[in-house]
């Protein structure tokens, strides 16, 4: 993110980007076809990536060494998937089959990331700072065949199976862990069944069990899933449902490359258990006319053995990253709660909308801050969202007004005087888009425009090093200036299309 801008004017900035190049290819295929007893075939196909490169100059004070010095940083990831669907009809029901592989990588590499050495003692709890080199690697490879068998019989009934097999690489490279690799494979093997009742009369439910095998470490789990809905589509309505997840596939967050970076996928292992989150719902609707709706929901999750970087742990004192086998904590807990209402009505051909959610994200675990709980990177307590649209023909317009409270300030857990959360966050996006169908082709074209009045949000505050006191792999950070980094300014793109 060196080229992004930031809080800190381009004349006293300690670096200077002196280029940068970054590519990106999306592309997708799909072949569907139809045969006379109603049965489908569709091949699809994906490939997409990203790949992000950057040189820029120090300007660091720096003894015995020249006012100059170039570093870089590198982040890329490619996904790649193929696969095929089949559903045909089989009595008064349906049997589908899909099928595919999907691959995906991910690389970052930076040489400006600072790093703690320890915390002072004989300076209030101040640390000390060095210049650090980090990078990792990561890939996922996954392959999946999944049966289901739906039969309409005085509602919907449901029974398939699923079976992945994985592999995750993941390597890491830095002063602490100069060559961390792991290797995992794994087989997950997944049945369910469900039920739907009839939509019809005053009260309908859903029913559902599935269960899972996993290979490394011979898990067997099971999550289960209700749901009720009472008052169906009259004036008012309200709904209750709990389900219970099982997460083998993780992904975990690295605080030093904040965002940038791509995402790291690991699996569960014999010696790292599968995470688990219990969620519960609860909500009330109001229809008082055709053209409002009103609604309320409730919330809540409970997480178990999530995974947590190092380098994402507030409070982690070097004698517990020492004792870690891995750069990542497991036996993390979690909580989530949250109240969101929307209401939406239309006045004509504008459909108006207004959303908001309070919320409070969470994590614990008794090897950080005493057990405390701490906000997670992306928790933010209150969020609006205003939209209209408007839609006539083939034309749509859209506008809409998004406003948060910041998000937890990560330098709070490194320096006291700093505020719990960053600023709050509000913009203007603006799209329009228009289709037209022309015999068996249609024509599409549409442009938008994010952060209409080119708002400085703050995306993530960090710290840049302003100056040095040894040089080389020992350069400790005598000097850093905090700077707020910020999200994507005035932004306006556009597209064409056809489809036949």
């Amino acid at each position: 993110d060196v080229g992004r801008e930031t809080s800190l004017p381009a004349s006293t900035a300690p670096f200077e980007v002196l280029e940068g190049a970054a590519d990106y290819h999306d592309v997708h295929a799909k072949v569907y076809l139809e045969g006379r007893g109603g049965s489908q075939l569709s091949l699809f196909g994906y490939t997409g990536g990203d790949n992000t490169a950057q040189v820029a100059e120090r300007r660091i004070r720096q003894p015995g060494a020249a006012a100059g010095q170039n570093a870089s940083a590198n982040s890329e990831w490619g996904a790649r998937a193929t696969g095929v669907r089949y559903q045909s009809r089989v009595g008064a029901g349906f049997l589908s089959v899909v099928g595919g592989i999907t691959g995906y990588s991910g690389a970052y590499a930076n040489e400006s990331v600072i790093g703690v050495v320890r915390n002072n003692g004989n300076q209030a709890g101040q640390p000390m700072f060095r210049l650090d080199r980090f990078g990792n690697d990561n890939t996922l490879t996954q392959l999946r065949l999944a049966p289901e068998l739906t039969l309409g019989r005085r509602g919907l009934w449901s029974v398939g199976t699923e079976l992945n097999t994985y592999r995750s690489t993941y390597s890491e490279s830095s002063r602490d862990r100069p060559g961390f690799s792991l290797d995992t494979e794994a087989v997950q093997w997944d049945v369910f069944s469900g039920y739907a009742s009839p939509r019809e009369g005053i009260a309908s439910y859903s029913l559902g069990i599935r269960s899972h095998y996993y290979s490394s470490g011979s898990y067997l789990r099971l999550s289960p899933r209700a749901h009720v809905t009472v008052g169906g589509e009259g004036l008012l309505s309200a709904s209750f449902g709990f389900s219970r997840n099982h997460q083998f596939l993780h992904q975990i967050e690295v605080e030093p490359v904040q965002e940038s970076a791509p995402d790291v996928w690991i699996l569960s292992s014999g010696t790292e258990s599968p995470g688990k989150v219990d969620y519960f719902t609860a909500g009330l609707y109001l229809r008082p006319s055709p053209s409002v709706f009103v609604q309320g929901e409730v919330y809540l999750k409970e997480y178990a053995n999530l995974r947590l970087h190092e380098t994402a742990s507030p409070g982690l004192n070097s004698s517990l990253a020492r004792e870690l086998t891995t750069p990542w904590l497991t036996n993390v807990d979690g909580s989530a709660r949250g109240l969101e209402l929307m209401v939406r009505h239309r006045t004509g051909p504008v459909l108006w909308s207004h959303a908001y959610t309070l919320s409070r994200t969470v994590y614990t675990t008794p090897r950080l801050l005493d057990g405390r709980e701490f906000f997670v990177s992306w928790d933010r307590r209150h969020q609006y969202v205003a939209s209209a649209s408007y839609s006539r023909g083939g034309f749509e317009a859209n506008l809409s007004w998004a406003a948060t409270s910041g998000s937890p300030n990560a330098l709070r857990f490194e320096d006291p005087t700093e505020a719990e959360r960053l600023p709050a966050y509000h913009r203007l996006d603006l799209g329009v888009s228009w289709e037209r169908r022309v015999g068996s082709r249609t024509f599409t074209a549409g442009a938008s425009i994010y952060n209409l009045y080119d708002r400085s949000n703050v995306w993530y505050r960090t710290l840049v090093p302003s100056q040095l006191s040894a040089q080389g792999a020992d350069s400790l950070v005598d000097a850093t200036v905090p700077v707020d980094v910020y999200d994507l300014g005035i932004h306006p793109s556009f597209r064409v299309g056809v489809r036949f």
